[in-house]
């Protein structure tokens, strides 16, 4: 359906906690570090989504004993856990 015919809700404007299943391709992939832009209209999302990726991925390197903070001592990106 459509958005603008009223056929279904704009999923853009989920909440991140709501949402099971992202599929990155507008957003770009996470692990390719992209920009943090603000100025589109999917952006808000896409670095909410992003931000949870880089949770999920931190927790399972460091259940898998993988995590290695230095890696990540001069990252510039808090919210991505300082990976990119």
């Amino acid at each position: 359906g459509l958005v603008e015919k009223g056929d279904c809700e704009d999923c853009r404007l989920s909440r991140v906690e709501d949402v099971k299943v992202v599929h990155f391709t507008i957003c770009q992939k996470p692990w390719e570090c992209h920009g943090t832009s603000t100025s589109c209209y999917y952006c808000k999302i896409c670095n909410q989504f992003h931000r949870k990726w880089f949770e999920i991925r931190e927790e399972l390197e460091r259940e898998r004993g993988a995590y290695q903070s230095e890696l990540y001592a001069h990252g510039k990106t808090p919210a991505r856990r300082n990976m990119c």
